[in-house]
């Protein structure tokens, strides 16, 4: 048995492009996850930049909402993402989301928090 399930959380790189068709919607967009790797003597962010695809009425409904800089955790699969250009094959992953989870976009100052 395989397991092919991925979650991640972080921030967009840039607004969501939509494509495909009224029947068909597809919303495309770039999650940058903040990672971090040693480098000498310390440690040093390593952002990962994962494109993702979501499809279907959900990917309409929530288009408008998947702006630049916005919080989000998405929950999908990976699958590959590899093409040929100027004859040169490139390879990589992309994440076809099945949840997602966008934060709000509040301005509460740190002391009116309710824990």
């Amino acid at each position: 048995m395989a397991i092919n399930t991925c979650m991640f959380s972080g921030n967009l790189a840039a607004d969501a492009r939509k494509a495909g068709t009224a029947e068909n919607p597809i919303v495309n967009f770039r999650l940058i996850v903040n990672n971090q790797k040693k480098q000498g003597g310390e440690w040093v962010d390593a952002p990962i930049g994962l494109n993702c695809v979501m499809f279907g009425n959900r990917a309409k409904a929530l288009a408008e909402r998947l702006t630049k800089g916005a919080n989000v955790s998405v929950i999908g699969r990976l699958v590959s993402d590899n093409y040929e250009k100027d004859g040169q094959m490139y390879y990589g992953f992309q994440l076809t989301v099945t949840d997602i989870n966008i934060q709000s976009k509040t301005n509460v100052d740190n002391s009116e928090k309710a824990w």
